[in-house]
């Protein structure tokens, strides 16, 4: 074996590092966006549940209670994408008894094999897991969606005997929150 192999072995084992680093990156960033969708849609539910049991208007709380199930929908799908399955990770004791510690290069193409046959498990995880943020966000979308355009027909004036006024709602939250004006 000449060093021009050694060189090359080395090279494939600092790049199936890198790409096994990169997919889990990949995979922490999902998870991040997951969490992020999922704590600003208990925002909106919380606000909604605090509205709903605040007001005495049948109309308005069924609603508020269509876009809580939206949102309630995207909170599930956003757990899904969290919900840690089975991960398989590389387990080093177990790798280094398997190689024969005689042939450098051989070995080094071994470690290479199996960090890259763990990154392509990893690659099929990232692969669900970005399939389910996307319907999450869908569901949020269409949450969203919903929430604007009941503000926008409330703003307009469209349900004016239906709704509470604008004035209601922020005395009602105001006071049942312990906030001033």
């Amino acid at each position: 074996m000449t060093e021009e192999d050694g060189k090359i072995a080395n090279l494939m084992l600092d790049t199936s590092w890198k790409s096994l680093d990169y997919t889990q990156q990949r995979i922490d960033k999902l998870d991040d966006k997951a969490n992020n969708i999922m704590a600003f849609s208990g925002v909106l539910m919380t606000l909604d549940i605090a509205i709903i049991i605040g007001i005495s208007n049948m109309i308005v709380s069924v609603l508020l209670f269509i876009e809580l199930l939206l949102l309630f929908k995207c909170v599930y799908l956003a757990f899904e994408t969290i919900n840690l399955k089975e991960q398989k990770i590389l387990d080093a004791i177990d790798t280094f008894n398997k190689i024969e510690r005689i042939d450098h290069i051989k070995d080094t193409g071994d470690i290479s094999i199996t960090i890259g046959s763990i990154q392509k498990e990893l690659l099929k995880k990232a692969q669900q897991k970005s399939t389910q943020l996307k319907k999450s966000m869908t569901w949020f979308n269409y949450a969203l969606g919903y929430l604007i355009i009941l503000a926008f027909l409330f703003i307009s004036g469209y349900f004016v005997n239906d709704f509470l006024s604008s004035t209601q709602i922020c005395e009602f939250i105001f006071t049942n929150f312990n906030c001033s004006y």
